[in-house]
């Protein structure tokens, strides 16, 4: 909200440091979906969880900082967006060969640390950094075929 004010900013992209497994052309895509559809946020569903970014009006960022009350609602900046129907909140289906949501690539926990540090480690191999997604994908699901699987684990929807 800060930055949105400071620089008069009309929409932002909200990427999460949990996250470091992006996929760097979602911006782009959800982006162009806030502008065209004229929405107050966006997000792209059906990627592995933690690979996904939000688009977000800087209006909305604003009416909602003066609406929320709910702790839970000013840490994580927009489940109030996407509950709260005078927001125009657009779920986005992500591109088919990139949608794997039971697959983990965020990083909440010591093991999924590890997690992902084995999947980057394993992409690299092929890749430079940074990854593409599609890369990354694999890479998890070459790491799963190992004997120490814990490296790529698959969430519970």
């Amino acid at each position: 909200l800060q930055v949105v004010e400071s620089y008069g900013l009309t929409e932002v992209i909200r990427a999460t440091a949990d996250n470091p497994c992006v996929d760097m052309d979602a911006p782009l895509r959800t982006l162009t979906l806030l502008r065209r559809a004229r929405a107050d946020h966006v997000v792209e569903h059906g990627l592995p969880h933690g690979a996904a970014v939000e688009a977000v009006s800087g209006a909305a960022l604003v009416r909602a900082n003066a609406l929320a009350t709910d702790p839970f609602d000013r840490e994580h900046v927009t489940p109030l967006m996407r509950r709260d129907p005078s927001y125009r909140a657009v779920v986005a289906v992500a591109p088919g060969f990139l949608r794997r949501p039971n697959l983990r690539l965020t990083v909440d926990t010591y093991e999924d640390l590890k997690a992902v540090r084995a999947i980057v480690t394993e992409a690299e191999r092929e890749h430079p950094a940074p990854v593409p997604l599609k890369d990354l994908i694999a890479a998890a699901l070459r790491v799963a075929d190992t004997p120490d699987a814990g490296s790529a684990r698959q969430s519970t929807p």
